[in-house]
């Protein structure tokens, strides 16, 4: 429905959804809770107990916050200030992530690869709730997964996850094209290139002429990928943090 501004002119009715882990629920992906207990199965498969990263950033934040409750996010928040205070060993000292940030970014995304049903099998549900959605709505989801995303490619229905109002558009073009998905903690299909080209110049300087495998970055690329943003980003937000969102990639593992 629409409504009248002060003008007389007819304004689109804006509305914001707010998605978290309920959302995804029914289909059988993992509350936090879950989630929390699953990754840390996973990571004592890989590592044990002795050499976990997980683990041992578990008690480290324990001892620090003694009382409060064990959350994952609480624990990855932990990490990343770590990381970017330098306050993590030496041989963790990488730009991208410390050792348990990546060791628990990769589980996340093991298990929800794992338990994210196929396009074909996403129930009627999910399907009718895309099929509401307009380009004046703004969907913010707290959600790893993509859920909504293969909702949306399955009917068609055109989406960015980055701002529509940050991409460039002709002039004289106001109108919106794209349901706008904000992924407030980051998505399992998203990856930062800044990475792959930091071990691209260690392994220059260390070892030489190594050959670049990667099957997202790398020159013959086995994994499709596609930028986040439909469209170009506005040149003046290129040049501050709003626009680093045009440096990550997504594709199907």
């Amino acid at each position: 429905m629409d409504k009248e501004g002060t003008n007389g002119v007819k304004l689109p009715h804006l509305r914001l959804f707010v998605l978290g882990a309920g959302f995804s629920q029914p289909v059988g992906l993992p509350l936090a809770k879950d989630l929390l207990e699953r990754v840390r199965e996973g990571l004592r498969m890989i590592y044990g107990n002795k050499h976990n990263p997980f683990e041992q950033e578990i008690c480290e934040w324990a001892k620090l916050y003694p009382g409060q409750t064990l959350e994952l996010e609480r624990v990855l928040g932990f990490s990343h200030r770590k990381h970017h205070l330098r306050i993590s060993g030496s041989d963790e000292d990488l730009e991208y992530a410390s050792l348990s940030i990546y060791a628990i970014q990769k589980e996340i995304q093991r298990e929800l690869l794992r338990t994210t049903p196929s396009k074909d099998t996403i129930p009627t549900l999910y399907r009718e709730f895309a099929e509401r959605l307009t380009v004046h709505d703004v969907v913010l989801t707290f959600n790893y997964d993509t859920l909504l995303e293969q909702s949306l490619d399955l009917i068609g229905k055109p989406y960015s996850l980055i701002p529509e109002w940050k991409l460039e558009k002709t002039s004289g073009e106001l109108d919106a094209k794209y349901v706008d998905i904000l992924k407030l903690h980051g998505s399992i299909d998203w990856y930062d290139r800044s990475y792959h080209d930091e071990r691209r110049r260690w392994y220059a300087e260390s070892w030489g002429n190594v050959p670049d495998r990667d099957p997202i970055f790398g020159p013959t690329p086995s994994v499709p990928s596609e930028p986040l943003a439909p469209a170009p980003v506005s040149p003046i937000l290129v040049l501050s943090q709003l626009g680093i969102g045009i440096c990550l990639r997504k594709g199907p593992i």
